[in-house]
């Protein structure tokens, strides 16, 4: 059997997957019929250690749960003898998860006989079915789902939230029993709307490292500007052009009560990060800019959140630039194998992605 390999990169940030899903789409798609009994796999030989993002771990796994699918088998993973970095994604159920989902096929026989490597067991990827039963978006019984699944959801998520924070983290945190029930609420909703809305599978990542600690929530599903427009209609007489936009009146539908406004607001209130990245575009919150999409939305006036007023940077930087991480941006990630003068090829990893960062120091 002949495989053509895409490299994982590193996974220390999301600008990997939006690399892999180039190849993907403008390499190895293309020549599926010219590469005789190919099959595609990932290769995972240059992780490195204290490198692993786990929100772009998390997405990696979303990405590929669909791609998985669409190719009708489980993308074989290339592994190599690295005792801590098998140990680590063993240890967060990484191996347990892509198993469980069918997504990615490896030699277990990889597996085992590690040494003596300690890891914050609270640590931990999973993931969440999607719904089979086809459900009225405006009937009694989505309402009742809804309100079923959020609960369940919120129940199972909050001792797991729970078990990130230490005693210690109190005295940093203030009211952290209410930061940790907004963020169970919130994420029950994002997971709700991802298997109703989007569709799709949900991966959940949890991480506690010693600068932070993170939740992401992925799916794989039909990104805010696909289901936007057809769960909240009032969207279509803003006449929004450009993804970016949707992600911006995302964080603001929910004026009141839980909604993803409320957890960036006590977030970025003890100095931490959000990330929100669906389809071609990823925003990062910090203070600065959201209060620079604020002012924006207060005048209310959809013409004023257009793509290019927004700081834009693309992945034709190696990394992000150190002033756009202290004050938040939004990026758009163009496809490398465009050429001058011809039509710009696309790049879009589909589906939602949120992060949220919650620093356990104040010496970023």
């Amino acid at each position: 059997m002949n495989y053509y390999p895409l490299n994982a990169g590193s996974l220390s940030d999301l600008g990997d997957i939006y690399l892999l899903d180039d190849e993907y789409t403008n390499e190895f798609q293309p020549s599926i019929g010219e590469i005789d009994n190919s099959k595609l796999a990932l290769d995972f030989r240059y992780l490195e250690k204290g490198r692993i993002n786990t929100y772009t771990l998390t997405s990696l796994i979303s990405y590929f749960s669909k791609i998985s699918s669409n190719l009708g088998y489980p993308v074989p993973l290339i592994l190599d003898w690295n005792p801590y970095i098998l140990k680590f994604l063993e240890r967060i159920d990484f191996f347990k998860t892509i198993s469980d989902f069918n997504i990615f096929w490896y030699d277990d026989r990889f597996l085992g006989g590690y040494g003596p490597y300690e890891f914050n067991p609270n640590t931990k990827i999973f993931g969440y079915s999607k719904l089979t039963a086809n459900i009225e978006y405006n009937s009694d019984l989505l309402d009742e789902s809804k309100e079923r699944l959020r609960r369940y959801f919120e129940d199972d998520l909050g001792g797991k939230i729970s078990n990130l924070f230490s005693i210690k983290d109190s005295k940093i945190i203030s009211d952290l029993d209410e930061l940790i029930r907004t963020l169970s609420i919130v994420s029950a909703e994002l997971i709700v709307n991802s298997l109703i809305h989007g569709k799709s599978s949900t991966f959940v990542g949890l991480q506690r490292s010693p600068r932070r600690i993170s939740i992401s929530i992925c799916d794989s599903g039909l990104g805010f500007e696909n289901t936007l427009p057809f769960s909240h209609p009032w969207i279509n007489n803003l006449k929004l052009s450009g993804n970016s936009q949707y992600i911006g009146y995302a964080c603001f539908i929910k004026e009141s009560g839980f909604g993803i406004k409320q957890a960036i607001e006590k977030i970025l209130n003890i100095h931490g990060r959000i990330h929100i990245s669906s389809n071609t575009n990823e925003l990062v919150l910090k203070p600065r800019f959201w209060s620079n999409i604020k002012e924006r939305f207060a005048k209310n006036k959809a013409n004023n959140f257009k793509q290019d007023s927004l700081r834009i940077i693309s992945n034709e930087f190696p990394s992000v630039p150190s002033q756009y991480r202290t004050t938040g941006y939004c990026r758009y990630f163009k496809s490398l194998y465009s050429q001058p003068n011809e039509p710009e090829k696309r790049i879009n990893v589909e589906g939602t992605r949120i992060s949220f960062e919650i620093p356990i120091n104040y010496k970023e």
